[in-house]
């Protein structure tokens, strides 16, 4: 509704009643209190104590996707002030309310209540004249609030539900003049197009996104052993919230199904592949209220474990990814940065189950050729591992020489095992010293598939290659060959003969290799676990040299991590090595999702390490 057609629509004067500018239109009283819940609240107390920092600040913005919790929040902390004495109103948005002359009378009406002193010529005068602007009706009621001797607070939930851009110049006036009795609480599934430097820089702003509402360890427990009665082994606990990212939606609909009671290993197990319930929510409330053109980018990009722009547009056939990418996560459509620039991301992978489904499902789309393109796009950009499994995806193997020795690093630094073997079976036998590191790479591989006899052929056989062929071969060949076969020795529980390999190469580390040195401390440490030797395994990893990044080496680095936990577990330091155990297997899900290798392989060391836990003792 325009400003000019006010007039026409005014109804009576309604001072003592609710606000109604609009004539037939009377506000929804609904909306002015906390959606009620059927089930028993996880009280979110360190939530809590966040947004009690509004008692000094003029802004605080909740934002999260759907699901997240943004509301039962919200409506914990209502409930919370008006507990301790303070004066809060509520306001549900809906679409009704996407303009400028329909938010501002359900805006006034919350505020209304909250303060006893009133001038009545204000709301007379609201109702009998005709506002010239949206602003000249904030500023009278700034002024009003100008005398009010206490703090307001005005919690506005699905904030999201509002694009006009009347109302978005309303409240940046409303929060630009604010008297500092009004705290405005917004709760929106995307950022509120705000300007909100100025506030920061004022230290007036208090922000909570979906990365803090998300369930921790703790919560996830006492969210099944306290809400919902379902008692849960910690290894259930964890591998939930490992499944869900502590999004409270999967959790809440795993919760509902009766397999949690009756098997909930069946259920753990399935969970990752996304349940029915949990992909029916999901496409009802996150994917069909999109426009066609952000589905249909969705579903064509949901093949892969990592995207950016430029691959997007390579996949798709677009040229404004970049944009897309920007407004699915402005909208918080389940996309998480996976770098501090913001140029790498990866969806959330209850969602990208539900979109692969729904890839998989349309005749229309050759997902061979898509995986085809991506491979393209990653070999010109010289990151082998994912031109690897793309390639072998699109039934189109990569075979070339330049390629193979790189490829094979990058799965092996990954820890993708299961597709560096799966690509040695597509590759033809070479004895080429060119490609020893390849070769080496496949004896790593084996070794960690207990294949102990292959792996040793083949080092054997890449023995006399260096023999063979020493002025063509780089020097740090020699000390990979060495630090594989110490591996294959100890995972063959033949310590000793490992210990004999290994222990002269920590005297080459840093050698200008950082897989190499990497090996060289984490097999040299594990034999030393393995011999109860745990001061002289954590003296070994001193020697190892910090990565340049998270993702370098990350297979190496987190498996360095659980080593150090269970030396701190044998020192009888358990919460150290909890901490350690833990922060491996969130940093290799943070970097990879909990789909890809790296992540699977630690969460078996995971319920691995758990074990070890439950049966230590003092």
């Amino acid at each position: 509704m325009k400003p000019s057609d006010v007039k026409s629509r005014q109804a009576t004067s309604l001072v003592s009643g609710p606000l109604r500018l609009t004539r037939d239109l009377p506000l929804i009283l609904t909306k002015f209190v906390p959606p009620r819940s059927s089930i028993r609240l996880l009280q979110r107390s360190r939530l809590l104590l966040l947004l009690d920092r509004m008692q000094q600040r003029r802004l605080g913005v909740v934002c999260a996707g759907a699901g997240f919790g943004k509301t039962t929040l919200l409506a914990q902390w209502y409930q919370h002030m008006i507990a301790q004495g303070e004066r809060v109103a509520w306001l549900s948005l809906d679409d009704e309310d996407d303009g400028v002359w329909q938010f501002i009378p359900y805006l006034l009406q919350a505020l209304r209540p909250l303060y006893g002193d009133w001038d009545a010529d204000f709301w007379r005068n609201i109702e009998e004249q005709t506002p010239s602007s949206s602003q000249q009706l904030l500023a009278g009621l700034i002024n009003q609030l100008h005398y009010c001797p206490h703090d307001l607070y005005l919690i506005v939930d699905d904030f999201h539900m509002i694009n006009d851009a009347g109302v978005y110049e309303a409240l940046g006036y409303l929060l630009k003049h604010a008297p500092a009795a009004l705290h405005l609480i917004i709760g929106s599934r995307f950022h509120p197009s705000l300007s909100l430097s100025l506030l920061q820089a004022q230290d007036q702003l208090v922000e909570i996104y979906d990365r803090d509402l998300q369930f921790t360890l703790e919560e996830t427990r006492n969210y099944f052993s306290q809400t919902i009665d379902v008692p849960l082994s910690n290894q259930h606990v964890q591998r939930l919230l490992s499944a869900t990212e502590g999004w409270i939606a999967g959790m809440k609909i795993a919760s509902l199904s009766p397999e949690l009671l009756n098997d909930p290993e069946h259920l753990l197990r399935n969970i990752r592949g996304g349940t029915r319930a949990i992909a029916r929510y999901l496409k009802e409330v996150v994917l069909d209220p999109l426009p066609a053109e952000v589905f249909d980018f969705l579903v064509k990009t949901s093949f892969l474990n990592r995207l950016n722009a430029g691959l997007c547009n390579r996949v798709t056939g677009r040229d404004d990814s970049e944009a897309i990418l920007a407004w699915i996560e402005r909208h918080n459509l389940f996309l998480s940065a996976l770098d501090e620039q913001g140029c790498w991301f990866r969806y959330h992978p209850l969602l990208q189950e539900t979109l692969r489904t729904i890839l998989q499902q349309n005749n229309d789309i050759n997902l061979k050729h898509l995986h085809e393109l991506a491979s393209h796009w990653f070999v010109e950009h010289r990151l082998w591992s994912e031109a690897v499994r793309h390639a072998l995806a699109a039934g189109k193997p990569i075979h070339n020489p330049g390629q193979d020795g790189a490829g094979a690093q990058s799965l092996a630094e990954e820890g993708d095992i299961d597709t560096l073997v799966s690509w040695m079976h597509h590759l033809p036998a070479s004895t080429d010293p060119s490609r020893i590191d390849l070769q080496i790479n496949l004896a790593w591989a084996l070794a960690h598939y207990f294949r102990f006899d292959e792996s040793r052929q083949l080092l054997d056989n890449l023995d006399q290659m260096v023999v063979n062929h020493r002025d063509d071969i780089a020097p740090n060949a020699w000390l990979k060959l060495r630090v594989v076969r110490a591996i294959c020795e100890a995972f063959a529980e033949k310590i000793p003969e490992s210990l004999a390999i290994v222990e002269p190469l920590l005297a080459k580390v840093p050698c200008g290799d950082t897989w190499v040195d990497g090996l060289i401390c984490n097999i040299l440490s594990y034999c030393h676990v393995v011999n109860q030797r745990y001061t002289d395994a954590l003296e070994v990893q001193r020697h190892m040299p910090c990565p340049e990044s998270p993702l370098d080496n990350l297979f190496v680095s987190v498996y360095r991590a659980f080593i150090i936990a269970q030396c701190h577990l044998g020192q009888g330091d358990l919460e150290n090595a909890w901490g350690h155990a833990e922060n491996a297997l969130r940093q290799a899900e943070r970097y990879t999702g909990p789909s890809r290798p790296a992540a699977r392989r630690l969460r078996r060391c995971w319920r691995k390490w758990l074990t070890s836990v439950r049966t230590w003792t003092p």
